[in-house]
Protein backbone atom coordinates (compact mmCIF):
# COMPACT_ATOMS: atom_id res chain seq x y z
CA UNK A 1 0.00 0.00 0.00
CA UNK A 2 1.29 3.55 -1.05
CA UNK A 3 -0.28 5.13 1.53
CA UNK A 4 -0.34 5.55 5.23
CA UNK A 5 -3.75 7.21 7.34
CA UNK A 6 -2.99 7.96 10.66
CA UNK A 7 -5.42 9.46 13.09
CA UNK A 8 -3.22 10.92 15.57
CA UNK A 9 -3.16 7.64 17.21
CA UNK A 10 0.58 6.88 19.57
CA UNK A 11 2.25 4.23 21.73
CA UNK A 12 1.97 0.02 21.10
CA UNK A 13 0.45 -0.91 18.21
CA UNK A 14 -2.03 -3.76 18.28
CA UNK A 15 -1.96 -5.67 15.03
CA UNK A 16 -5.04 -6.20 13.31
CA UNK A 17 -5.08 -9.03 9.84
CA UNK A 18 -7.78 -7.78 7.31
CA UNK A 19 -9.91 -9.92 5.73
CA UNK A 20 -11.11 -9.42 2.17
CA UNK A 21 -13.58 -6.56 2.02
CA UNK A 22 -16.17 -6.15 -0.87
CA UNK A 23 -17.84 -2.60 -2.02
CA UNK A 24 -21.47 -2.84 -1.40
CA UNK A 25 -23.73 -2.65 -4.30
CA UNK A 26 -27.17 -3.24 -2.86
CA UNK A 27 -29.78 -1.66 -0.77
CA UNK A 28 -28.68 -1.43 3.00
CA UNK A 29 -31.76 -3.59 3.77
CA UNK A 30 -31.44 -6.02 1.23
CA UNK A 31 -27.68 -6.12 2.35
CA UNK A 32 -28.38 -7.02 6.24
CA UNK A 33 -30.68 -9.89 5.02
CA UNK A 34 -28.26 -11.36 2.23
CA UNK A 35 -25.09 -11.60 5.03
CA UNK A 36 -27.60 -13.13 7.54
CA UNK A 37 -28.66 -15.91 5.95
CA UNK A 38 -25.07 -16.71 4.81
CA UNK A 39 -24.23 -16.44 8.67
CA UNK A 40 -26.91 -18.34 9.58
CA UNK A 41 -27.16 -17.60 13.74
CA UNK A 42 -28.05 -13.78 13.44
CA UNK A 43 -32.28 -12.99 13.58
CA UNK A 44 -33.97 -11.64 10.19
CA UNK A 45 -35.48 -8.76 12.12
CA UNK A 46 -35.11 -7.20 15.53
CA UNK A 47 -37.90 -7.90 17.82
CA UNK A 48 -38.87 -4.54 19.75
CA UNK A 49 -37.66 -5.49 22.76
CA UNK A 50 -34.37 -5.64 21.69
CA UNK A 51 -34.56 -1.48 20.88
CA UNK A 52 -36.58 -0.50 23.97
CA UNK A 53 -34.55 1.49 25.99
CA UNK A 54 -30.91 0.55 24.45
CA UNK A 55 -28.97 3.72 23.58
CA UNK A 56 -29.54 4.17 19.41
CA UNK A 57 -26.69 6.28 17.36
CA UNK A 58 -28.69 8.93 14.89
CA UNK A 59 -26.06 10.49 12.57
CA UNK A 60 -27.47 13.56 11.20
CA UNK A 61 -26.10 16.06 8.77
CA UNK A 62 -27.48 19.66 8.77
CA UNK A 63 -27.08 21.73 5.47
CA UNK A 64 -24.68 23.91 5.47
CA UNK A 65 -26.88 27.30 5.53
CA UNK A 66 -28.24 25.72 8.54
CA UNK A 67 -28.52 28.23 11.62
CA UNK A 68 -31.01 25.66 13.97
CA UNK A 69 -30.25 25.32 17.73
CA UNK A 70 -29.05 21.72 18.73
CA UNK A 71 -32.56 21.79 21.79
CA UNK A 72 -34.67 22.27 18.72
CA UNK A 73 -33.11 19.93 16.20
CA UNK A 74 -33.58 17.35 18.41
CA UNK A 75 -37.16 17.91 19.50
CA UNK A 76 -38.50 17.95 15.79
CA UNK A 77 -35.98 14.39 15.36
CA UNK A 78 -37.58 12.60 18.23
CA UNK A 79 -40.94 13.45 16.50
CA UNK A 80 -40.12 12.43 13.27
CA UNK A 81 -38.34 9.30 14.54
CA UNK A 82 -40.99 8.33 17.05
CA UNK A 83 -44.47 8.92 15.36
CA UNK A 84 -45.40 5.08 16.22
CA UNK A 85 -44.37 3.00 12.77
CA UNK A 86 -42.02 1.35 11.71
CA UNK A 87 -38.83 3.17 9.89
CA UNK A 88 -38.94 2.98 5.77
CA UNK A 89 -35.20 3.37 5.96
CA UNK A 90 -32.08 3.11 8.22
CA UNK A 91 -31.11 5.95 5.70
CA UNK A 92 -33.12 9.59 4.78
CA UNK A 93 -32.31 11.94 2.94
CA UNK A 94 -36.18 12.92 1.41
CA UNK A 95 -37.83 15.62 4.18
CA UNK A 96 -40.38 17.31 2.20
CA UNK A 97 -43.36 18.26 4.02
CA UNK A 98 -41.93 17.70 7.49
CA UNK A 99 -39.95 20.42 9.85
CA UNK A 100 -36.82 18.52 9.00
CA UNK A 101 -36.51 19.91 5.54
CA UNK A 102 -34.92 23.47 5.54
CA UNK A 103 -32.28 22.26 8.12
CA UNK A 104 -31.53 18.46 7.65
CA UNK A 105 -29.54 17.25 4.79
CA UNK A 106 -29.50 13.33 5.83
CA UNK A 107 -30.34 11.09 8.58
CA UNK A 108 -28.62 7.97 8.91
CA UNK A 109 -29.51 6.04 12.07
CA UNK A 110 -27.45 3.34 13.55
CA UNK A 111 -28.71 -0.08 13.39
CA UNK A 112 -28.77 -3.53 11.57
CA UNK A 113 -31.82 -4.10 10.64
CA UNK A 114 -35.42 -1.68 10.95
CA UNK A 115 -37.74 -1.31 13.32
CA UNK A 116 -40.12 0.74 15.54
CA UNK A 117 -37.70 3.47 17.47
CA UNK A 118 -40.35 4.93 19.51
CA UNK A 119 -39.35 3.82 23.24
CA UNK A 120 -35.57 3.73 22.49
CA UNK A 121 -32.90 6.13 23.59
CA UNK A 122 -31.39 8.08 20.69
CA UNK A 123 -28.25 9.44 20.72
CA UNK A 124 -27.89 12.15 18.17
CA UNK A 125 -24.56 13.17 16.55
CA UNK A 126 -25.42 16.17 14.70
CA UNK A 127 -22.92 17.58 12.16
CA UNK A 128 -21.79 19.77 9.00
CA UNK A 129 -20.02 18.09 6.06
CA UNK A 130 -17.01 19.63 5.30
CA UNK A 131 -16.86 20.33 1.78
CA UNK A 132 -13.56 21.69 1.08
CA UNK A 133 -10.49 19.67 -1.17
CA UNK A 134 -7.89 17.53 1.01
CA UNK A 135 -4.53 19.85 1.18
CA UNK A 136 -1.26 18.79 -0.21
CA UNK A 137 2.12 18.38 1.56
CA UNK A 138 4.78 19.58 -0.64
CA UNK A 139 8.65 18.76 0.31
CA UNK A 140 11.67 19.24 -2.00
CA UNK A 141 14.97 17.19 -1.61
CA UNK A 142 18.04 19.40 -1.93
CA UNK A 143 18.02 18.68 -5.64
CA UNK A 144 15.24 20.83 -5.73
CA UNK A 145 12.37 18.39 -6.63
CA UNK A 146 9.14 18.77 -5.48
CA UNK A 147 7.33 15.87 -3.59
CA UNK A 148 3.90 15.19 -2.27
CA UNK A 149 4.26 13.77 1.06
CA UNK A 150 1.24 13.67 2.45
CA UNK A 151 -2.66 15.01 2.31
CA UNK A 152 -4.53 15.92 4.74
CA UNK A 153 -8.57 16.00 5.28
CA UNK A 154 -10.56 18.14 7.26
CA UNK A 155 -13.51 15.92 8.90
CA UNK A 156 -15.99 15.37 8.95
CA UNK A 157 -15.96 14.92 5.26
CA UNK A 158 -18.10 14.72 1.79
CA UNK A 159 -15.47 13.00 0.27
CA UNK A 160 -15.93 10.39 3.04
CA UNK A 161 -19.85 10.27 3.50
CA UNK A 162 -20.81 6.52 3.25
CA UNK A 163 -17.72 5.35 2.92
CA UNK A 164 -18.19 3.20 6.34
CA UNK A 165 -21.27 1.40 5.16
CA UNK A 166 -19.62 0.56 1.73
CA UNK A 167 -17.22 -1.67 3.65
CA UNK A 168 -18.23 -5.09 4.18
CA UNK A 169 -16.16 -7.91 5.89
CA UNK A 170 -16.54 -11.32 7.02
CA UNK A 171 -15.91 -10.30 10.81
CA UNK A 172 -17.08 -7.78 12.86
CA UNK A 173 -13.77 -5.80 12.50
CA UNK A 174 -15.06 -2.87 12.04
CA UNK A 175 -17.43 -2.58 15.24
CA UNK A 176 -14.78 -3.73 17.01
CA UNK A 177 -11.89 -1.14 16.08
CA UNK A 178 -14.51 1.90 16.19
CA UNK A 179 -15.30 0.46 19.89
CA UNK A 180 -11.49 0.02 21.12
CA UNK A 181 -10.46 3.06 19.91
CA UNK A 182 -13.24 4.92 21.27
CA UNK A 183 -12.65 3.33 25.09
CA UNK A 184 -8.74 4.52 24.11
CA UNK A 185 -10.16 8.33 23.57
CA UNK A 186 -12.66 7.73 26.81
CA UNK A 187 -9.84 6.36 29.29
CA UNK A 188 -7.64 9.58 27.80
CA UNK A 189 -9.90 12.18 28.10
CA UNK A 190 -10.80 11.15 32.04
CA UNK A 191 -6.93 11.07 32.48
CA UNK A 192 -6.91 7.16 34.11
CA UNK A 193 -3.61 6.73 34.90
CA UNK A 194 -1.41 4.10 32.18
CA UNK A 195 -0.25 2.56 34.46
CA UNK A 196 -3.16 1.15 35.81
CA UNK A 197 -5.35 0.56 32.80
CA UNK A 198 -2.95 0.24 29.58
CA UNK A 199 -4.38 1.02 26.41
CA UNK A 200 -2.37 0.60 23.04
CA UNK A 201 -2.83 3.80 21.00
CA UNK A 202 -2.25 2.70 18.02
CA UNK A 203 -4.03 0.43 15.80
CA UNK A 204 -1.44 -1.19 12.99
CA UNK A 205 -4.12 -2.84 10.01
CA UNK A 206 -2.13 -5.30 8.42
CA UNK A 207 -3.00 -7.55 5.16
CA UNK A 208 -2.47 -8.31 1.64
CA UNK A 209 -3.29 -5.38 -0.68
CA UNK A 210 -6.68 -4.81 -1.84
CA UNK A 211 -8.65 -6.06 1.52
CA UNK A 212 -9.64 -2.61 2.94
CA UNK A 213 -6.75 -1.17 5.42
CA UNK A 214 -6.78 2.26 3.97
CA UNK A 215 -10.30 3.07 3.06
CA UNK A 216 -11.44 1.54 6.82
CA UNK A 217 -8.92 4.14 8.28
CA UNK A 218 -10.58 6.73 6.45
CA UNK A 219 -13.80 5.58 7.24
CA UNK A 220 -12.64 5.15 10.94
CA UNK A 221 -11.68 8.92 11.18
CA UNK A 222 -14.68 9.84 10.04
CA UNK A 223 -16.83 8.27 12.00
CA UNK A 224 -14.72 8.83 15.13
CA UNK A 225 -14.29 12.88 14.08
CA UNK A 226 -18.41 12.73 14.00
CA UNK A 227 -18.06 11.49 17.84
CA UNK A 228 -15.55 13.26 19.72
CA UNK A 229 -17.44 16.85 17.77
CA UNK A 230 -20.48 16.35 20.23
CA UNK A 231 -19.00 16.98 23.46
CA UNK A 232 -17.68 20.66 22.00
CA UNK A 233 -13.99 19.86 23.22
CA UNK A 234 -13.38 19.24 19.96
CA UNK A 235 -14.38 21.52 16.34
CA UNK A 236 -13.13 19.01 14.11
CA UNK A 237 -10.75 16.34 13.23
CA UNK A 238 -7.91 16.03 10.56
CA UNK A 239 -6.69 13.07 8.67
CA UNK A 240 -3.08 12.86 7.55
CA UNK A 241 -2.67 10.17 4.84
CA UNK A 242 1.49 9.77 4.25
CA UNK A 243 3.21 8.83 1.29
CA UNK A 244 5.46 6.47 2.91
CA UNK A 245 7.38 6.24 -0.61
CA UNK A 246 8.13 10.14 -0.78
CA UNK A 247 10.36 9.92 2.27
CA UNK A 248 13.07 7.80 0.58
CA UNK A 249 16.00 8.45 -1.70
CA UNK A 250 19.04 7.72 -3.33
CA UNK A 251 21.36 10.41 -1.59
CA UNK A 252 22.99 9.05 1.24
CA UNK A 253 21.49 10.76 4.54
CA UNK A 254 18.31 12.36 2.55
CA UNK A 255 15.41 10.21 3.83
CA UNK A 256 15.82 11.30 7.36
CA UNK A 257 15.70 15.09 6.33
CA UNK A 258 12.74 14.01 4.56
CA UNK A 259 10.79 12.89 7.58
CA UNK A 260 11.96 15.39 9.79
CA UNK A 261 11.14 18.58 7.07
CA UNK A 262 7.36 17.02 6.70
CA UNK A 263 6.59 17.05 10.43
CA UNK A 264 8.43 20.67 11.17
Amino acid sequence: VSTQSTWELKETPIITTMPPAKKSKVDPVEEDVELEKEDGELQMNLTLDSVDGRDVEVEVVLREESKISRSRLVGRLDSFLKAGNPLKSLDMSDFGGTDLEDDVENVKVCLENLDNLGEANLKYCIYKLNREESEVEDISDTKGEEIVAASSTTLPSAELQGLWDSLIYETKVKEALLRYIQTSLFLAEKKVDPLLVGVNRVVLLHGPPGTGKTSLCRALAQKLTIRVTQSNRFDDGVLMEINSHSLFSKWFSESGKLVQSMFE
